[in-house]
C-alpha cells in the first residue's frame, strides 16, 4: 500500500474509480486483501480517518500525503519539539485552564 500511494496519484487510481464515496475500510479489505482490522487500524492511523463511512478519495488523499511526509524532516512523519519536556505539557494545560476559568 506505501508503493501504490507513493507512485501512483489519487485521481488515476483504476482501483479506486467508481468507489470514491466507498467507506474506507471497505475499499482497503477489497482493493488489498486487509483483514477488517487491519483496515481499520490503517484507515484512522494513517489516513486519519474520523469514523468507518469516511469518503474512499478523501482518506487516499490524506494516506498520500502522509507517506510523502515520511523522511521530509528525518526518519518519522512527525515533528518532535527539541525544546521543552513534560512540564510544556503542563504548562499548556494550566493556561487552558485558567482561560477557561
Amino acid at each position: 500500500m506505501m508503493t501504490y500511494s507513493k507512485v501512483r496519484n489519487t485521481k488515476d487510481q483504476a482501483d479506486a474509480v467508481g468507489k470514491e464515496k466507498e467507506p474506507f475500510p471497505e475499499f482497503l479489505e477489497e482493493a488489498f486483501n486487509l483483514p477488517s482490522n487491519l483496515a481499520s487500524q490503517v484507515a484512522y492511523a494513517i489516513a486519519h480517518c474520523s469514523s468507518p463511512m469516511d469518503p474512499t478519495l478523501e482518506a487516499l488523499k490524506r494516506t498520500r500525503r502522509y507517506i510523502k511526509s515520511i523522511g521530509r524532516y528525518g526518519s518519522g512523519a512527525f515533528l518532535v519539539g527539541q525544546y521543552g519536556g513534560a512540564g510544556e505539557i503542563a504548562q499548556g494545560f494550566c493556561r487552558y485552564v485558567s482561560f477557561l476559568s
